[in-house]
Formats: structure tokens, C-alpha cells, sequence
């Protein structure tokens, strides 16, 4: 709904709407009849339109997509009717002006906000456009390449930045009444006239460019949002904004929408915005234990162990969430100074780039403090261990912490595959022991796999996840398993695109398909990049390289199962990847790392066949995405299965934010979904 007032020769229209004043239907109805009220009364002389609460608007109701074209108002004509009014309508905005809120803002006649307003069409990344005329007025109003900019990433920006290109007229300080201002500005600009004020009969001031900057941003796209449609078809609606009349414009931007609402890339994008929501009510599988029936214990202060890329990335996640004490302890001298300088450097950054102030990267460097032995851990709240991946070498640390940590501590292992229950058994408390398994490097990464030991209680786990949510990570609770969820799901994918290499398929061709499916990279590109040694040091353990194999042995089988050495083959030749001066399934040439196929690598490969008298063969694109993906997706199902997930969006949202999965498919389990798997069965 929304309220109307007058105040001063100035009606208000106030969006309510809680909490965010999504614009349904009743929403626009109550706009409408609020405007139509305003022109008729004639002591109104100016118009204000606001939001209630914490926000002006995030736009269009997402439920009611499928609905709003058939009910009057629907957003593109309200649009309309606003910047028709023959009164001047200024749009007040504070907190959020997302999507069709931006829209509403922008068939105002005059736009002012607060300082710390945030404004965004981010309709691309729910698999559509602007459908209420942003493609067609914002170009108007800020020209063709801010445009494309603005609407093909989606990306959100301060009102400043909106001010300096044009959009938002007049700023106001964050902490100024945002209602009393822009009925002061609307009571300034009676009178005026609105000739120059109706962004949609504005002309285009870099039309003649348009050729240009299209093809400057279809080849930014093409990298960035590799296999998704939207950003292109919005491209598109922009270009026409150029090339037609505002009328015209608007049905090509019709056509966009409507093309793009049913699609399946669209139907992926609107699952995974509501997944990333619903991952906060986490549960566990058969016991009815959730989380809203489990408090978190209290957490003040954090401990990390272990200041190698790991452990430096989980303290700035903390500091970022605003933990005031956080214990770094390293043995090492030259590890805890450098890890301490990375940190203290990475901060310095985030200052000088606006993102912190200096009094906030004062605040958390203060946070900071080493310790250098375990007794100083007594008092800690959550203590995080992040050092190698040795269950030795874990194990040693867990049974020391639970000698000298408080009883209620919560001691969590930054394992990415190890036994979480094994840990917790050398603790006299394994209820206290959880799995937090980050992501590198975890500072970036907003992906957290928390692991419930069978012993794990329902507070600890409950606090393992709040303090995910407090870091602002996607934040998935799974069970205990070789591998979890991500590794394990993932190593199929790994060991089935080998099997292609040796059946007749070369690292380029496969990296290829993939990333013309959507992944940002290759199997072979992504191996070369975190370094080949790791998934070479996880076969060690289990005796599989093969150095480590006796004379005559099998070279293409461990243990009774078919197996590919050439991975092998490549580590143990030093091409690590990037870290071995640019060697790895490619090479990667100059400053700039280019890729190149390398031929040493393809004799490697051929080698191996010729010595195993393996006939290559043409393997096609479906046959490579089939074979790297359906293996991967059977392993989700057996996961669902077993309780390790407690449905197919946690899957999803580790697949997606962990391994770079092709967002605009939905993660793995909804594409499974989309070629034919029902998704009540899963």
C-alpha cells in the first residue's frame, strides 16, 4: 500500500510496504491513487514519493512476476502515468533504490537521496531486464556507456557516484531527515518547469556512439558472464535506446523481457536469489533440530591458528565482521610476521579504496592479538584451526586445545576432507568440535561449509553457522564425509574429464566446452591456477600416484579401479601450474599469464596412449559435458541420500559460490532439474 499526506503545498506518497517496499500490486494502486488525489487537489503544488522504514524501494515483487503484466498498474505503465503528471514529483530516496524502485525514481521529475543510499538495476542477475523503461531512460539521462555499464553487471553504487553521472540531483548528508529535505527541495522547484524534467523525451547524448561502445561491452560480457543470455539482451534494449524513439524503444524492450522471463537461465537466477535466502533456516536431518529452536553460544572472542593463506583470509573475515578480539597464533616467527604484515597491508587497502574508514582499520588492527602459546587461549569463545591439512598434525592441536580451553569453547577444523569426528575424539568435549571448512582465499570467498560431527551438539552447530552469517558468507551446514560436499562432488568431475583425456580428448578442448557452458574457467585452466600439487598430495595419501606404485604394476588402475596417471605425470614432470614458472597443463606466457596450449603436454598425453595401445578417438561437446557433469550431479543424489545435504539447494549454493558452477544453471541439482529430473524427487 501506500500513505498519502500533504504538507506545505507538498503532497507525500509513502511506499509501505515492510521490510523493503517491494512494489506489488497493491503498492502500485495505492501509488496511483495517492497521485491521482495529488493532481486533483489544487493546493499541491509538488509531489514527493518515499519509502517508510530503512528503505525507499528494492523494486518489483518477485512473487508476482509471472502476475503483474495483467494487473493495472502494472510497473511499466505506472512508470508512465508518474512521468506524465503535470506536477513536479521528486523521488526521496534513502536505504535502497534497486530495480523497479530505481525505475519509479527515474520517471520522476527529480531525484534526491541520502549519502549513504545505494542505487542498482540488478534485474540481469535474476536472468532479465528493466522492464519498466530502465534501458530506454537511463540512457537518456546519463548516456549509452554508463548504461550498459549500470544494467549489463547489475551492480549497485552510492548515491554519490549516481550524482556525479547524473541521476540523483541533489545529496544530502547521511544523517538528515530524508522526508523534511525533499519536501524542502519540492517546495524549492515549484513553479519550474518540467519541460527538461521527463527523462523519456530526452535525446541520447552519445547516440552517435553506439556502435563503438556496444562492441566494447559485448567482448566485457563475453568474459564476464560467460554462457548467460541477459547481459547481451540487454546490450541490445540499450543500443535501441540510441537507435529509436522512446516509444519504440520501450517495445523492444518488451520483447526483452518477455523472452527472458520464462527462459531457463531466468528460472535459475530467481531459484538460486531464493536459496541464498532460505540457506539461514538450516536443519538437521531427522532429529528436527533447526535453527529456530537452537540458540548460538555467545561469541566475543575468536582464536585462529595457523597464519598461512587460509588462516590470514578467516582473521580479515572476521575483523570484517566485527569481532573486537581475535587471537592469531602462529609457531613460526617468519609465518606470524608475514601473515601479520599480509593482514595489516590487506586493511591499508581496503582503507584507502573507501571501503573501511581509517577509524574502522584502526579498530581491527587493534584487534589483533598474537599469542604464542596455547595457554593464552583459555578464554577464547571459538577457536578456528587453519593449519595443513595433516590429521596428525591436527589431531595434536585439538588434543591440547581441549586441555586448556573453557568447557563451553566451540573448536572448529578448517579441514577440507578430513574425518571431523576423528579430531573431536582426542578432546575430552567432542560435542564442542565442528567442521568450518572456508574457502581460499576466505576473505574473498563467500562460500562456508560448516560440518556437523556426529558428536557436534545443536549450540555448536548453531554457532558455527551464526558466525558464518555474521561474516557474510553463504553459509551451508553438511555432514561428515570424505571430501564433504564440494570436494567430493567435485573429484568426479576431475577424474571423468581425465578418462577423456585419455580417450581422445587434449586440456584445450575440454576447457573450452566447459567454459562456453558458463564455467569462468577449465577443468585444466582451474587445476593450473590453485596449484596441480594439491589433488597430487590428497593421492598420496591413499597411495595412488604414480611414484609411488611398484614395478608392474597396472599404470591405468589403484586398487581394483580404473585410474588416469597423467595428472601424475605432469606434477611429477614440475608443471605445477602457475607457481612453476607458468608450467602446467598450459602455458602461461608474459606479464599478462597468456594462455597457450603447450606441445610437451600433448606428447605427454599421446605418449601415454601410444604406450597403452589406446586408439583416440573424437569426443564432441555434449559428450564432454555429459561425461564432466552428470558424474558430478549422480554424486549429489547419493548425498541427498545419506542426509550429508538436507536438500538439493545447499548442493547448489556449495557447487555454485565454492567451485564457480555456472550460476545462470542453478547449480548442479536444478540443472538436473532442467533436463529432466523432477525436482520432488531429489
Amino acid at each position: 500500500m501506500a500513505n498519502y499526506s500533504v504538507r506545505n503545498q507538498v503532497a507525500i506518497i509513502s511506499l509501505c510496504s515492510p521490510p523493503v517496499n517491494a512494489l506489488s500490486s497493491d503498492v502500485r494502486r495505492g501509488i496511483l491513487d495517492s497521485l491521482k488525489k495529488a493532481e486533483q487537489d489544487v493546493k499541491v503544488a509538488a509531489i514527493v514519493i518515499c519509502g517508510e522504514g530503512r528503505t525507499f524501494c528494492v523494486g518489483a515483487d518477485i512473487t508476482e512476476f509471472k502476475s503483474e503484466f495483467k494487473t493495472f498498474p502494472n510497473l511499466f505503465e505506472l512508470v508512465d502515468i508518474l512521468e506524465s503528471s503535470p506536477k513536479p514529483i521528486v523521488a526521496a530516496i534513502h536505504g535502497h533504490a534497486f530495480g523497479g524502485g530505481l525505475e519509479v525514481a527515474l520517471a520522476c521529475h527529480y531525484r534526491v537521496a541520502l549519502s549513504s543510499a545505494k542505487l542498482a538495476l540488478p534485474e540481469v542477475k535474476l536472468g532479465i531486464l528493466p522492464g519498466a523503461g530502465g534501458t530506454q531512460r537511463l540512457p537518456r539521462l546519463i548516456g549509452i556507456d554508463s548504461s550498459m555499464q549500470w544494467i549489463a553487471f547489475g551492480d549497485e553504487y552510492s548515491a554519490q557516484i549516481a550524482a556525479n553521472i547524473g541521476i540523483i540531483d541533489r545529496i544530502f548528508p547521511s544523517n538528515a531527515d530524508i522526508l523534511e529535505s525533499a519536501v524542502q527541495y519540492a517546495q524549492s522547484i515549484i513553479g519550474k518547469s518540467l519541460i527538461n524534467r521527463r527523462v523519456s523525451k530526452l535525446p541520447v547524448k552519445d547516440a552517435s556512439k553506439v556502435s563503438h561502445i556496444m562492441e566494447k561491452y559485448k567482448q566485457i560480457v563475453g568474459k564476464k558472464s560467460r554462457g548467460a543470455i541477459a547481459p547481451m539482451v540487454c546490450l541490445e534494449a540499450i543500443k535501441h535506446a540510441a537507435l529509436l524513439p522512446y516509444v519504440e524503444g520501450m517495445k523492444k524492450e518488451r520483447m526483452g523481457i518477455e523472452a527472458l522471463m520464462g527462459s531457463d537461465q531466468s528460472k535459475s537466477l530467481i531459484y538460486m536469489f531464493f536459496a541464498e535466502r532460505q540457506v539461514r533456516n538450516w536443519t538437521i536431518p531427522g532429529t528436527g533440530i533447526n535453527s529456530k529452536n537452537t540458540k548460538p553460544i555467545k561469541v566475543e572472542k575468536v582464536a585462529v591458528i595457523g597464519l598461512g593463506t587460509m588462516g590470514r583470509g578467516i582473521v580479515l573475515s572476521l575483523l570484517k565482521a566485527g569481532i573486537k578480539h581475535v587471537s592469531v597464533m602462529e609457531l613460526n616467527k617468519t609465518a606470524r610476521e608475514n601473515g601479520l604484515l599480509f593482514i595489516k597491508n590487506i586493511l591499508e587497502g581496503y582503507a584507502a579504496r573507501g571501503t573501511i574508514s581509517e577509524t574502522q582499520k584502526r579498530s581491527m588492527v587493534d584487534a589483533l592479538k598474537p599469542v604464542s602459546n596455547f595457554e593464552m587461549l583459555k578464554d577464547t569463545d571459538l577457536v578456528i584451526e587453519a593449519v595443513f591439512e595433516s590429521m596428525s598434525i591436527k589431531k595434536d592441536i585439538f588434543a591440547k586445545l581441549g586441555q586448556v580451553c573453557k568447557p563451553s569453547a566451540v573448536l572448529a577444523t578448517n579441514t577440507s576432507a578430513l574425518d571431523v569426528d576423528e579430531i573431536a575424539m582426542v578432546t575430552p568435549k567432542p560435542k564442542q568440535v565442528v567442521g568450518m571448512h572456508f574457502f581460499a582465499p576466505a576473505h574473498v570467498m563467500k562460500l562456508l561449509e560448516n560440518v556437523r560431527g556426529s558428536k557436534s551438539s545443536p549450540q555448536v552447530i548453531a554457532t558455527a553457522m551464526n558466525m558464518g552469517q555474521r561474516m557474510g558468507k553463504v553459509t551451508v551446514l553438511v555432514g561428515n564425509c570424505h571430501g564433504f560436499v564440494g570436494n567430493r562432488m567435485f573429484r568426479h568431475y576431475t577424474v571423468e574429464t581425465d578418462f577423456m583425456l585419455e580417450e581422445g580428448a587434449y586440456p584445450e578442448q575440454v576447457d573450452t566446452v566447459l567454459k562456453k557452458f558458463g564455467f569462468a574457467m577449465g577443468r585444466y585452466q582451474v587445476g593450473d591456477l590453485s596449484g596441480n600439487d594439491i589433488g597430487y598430495r590428497m593421492r598420496t595419501k591413499f597411495e595412488m600416484t604414480n611414484k609411488q606404485q611398484p614395478p608392474g604394476a597396472p599404470e591405468r588402475e589403484r586398487h581394483g579401479v580404473r585410474y588416469c596417471p597423467l595428472a601424475d605425470f605432469l606434477v611429477e614432470s614440475g608443471r605445477l601450474g602457475y607457481k612453476s614458472d607458468g608450467k602446467g597443463w598450459f602455458r602461461y606466457l608474459g606479464k599478462n599469464r597468456e594462455l597457450t596450449v603447450d606441445n610437451e603436454v600433448t606428447s605427454m598425453i599421446d605418449s601415454y596412449r601410444r604406450r597403452n595401445k589406446i586408439v583416440p578417438r573424437k569426443i564432441n561437446g555434449e559428450e564432454i559435458i555429459e561425461r564432466a557433469l552428470y558424474p558430478l550431479i549422480n554424486e549429489g543424489f547419493k548425498i541427498l541420500e545419506e542426509g550429508i545435504a538436507s536438500n538439493p539447494m545447499e548442493i547448489d549454493l556449495i557447487l555454485v559460490h565454492g567451485y564457480a558452477w555456472p550460476r545462470h544453471t542453478g547449480g548442479p541439482m536444478f540443472y538436473a532439474h532442467l533436463i529432466g529430473i523432477p525436482f520432488e524427487s531429489m
